[in-house]
């Protein structure tokens, strides 16, 4: 069997804090149309609002302390924090929630 490694990549990503403030963050890595098309964000009347990724495997709720990345090929889709900080380093001198102003 062989062994592969994955190559270096850069991807723009925000952590979802489920906020209304941070559904104003998707405009770091996507437009209105984009966010349109991909994205769908629930209020409900009491607590934080929800938000759904459209992927191409299918609707998906975003958790709380969830990121949202934008891929290579311009496609979205959500990582779990524990994955994402395992395979994702800042590019920045800051940590990726102090880049985008969402310290927790």
């Amino acid at each position: 069997m062989a062994k592969y490694r994955m190559k270096p990549i850069v991807v723009d990503a925000i952590k979802w804090d489920g906020t209304y403030a941070c559904s104003a963050c998707l405009h770091q890595i996507a437009d209105d149309e984009i966010i349109n098309k991909y994205f769908v964000f629930v209020h409900p009347p009491i607590g934080s609002p929800i938000l759904i990724i459209r992927t191409l495997t299918g609707d998906m709720k975003i958790q709380v302390g969830e990121y949202i990345i934008k891929g290579i090929q311009g496609e979205y889709y959500f990582c779990t924090a524990d994955i994402f900080e395992a395979y994702y380093e800042s590019t920045e001198s800051t940590p990726f929630e102090t880049q985008i102003g969402m310290d927790s």
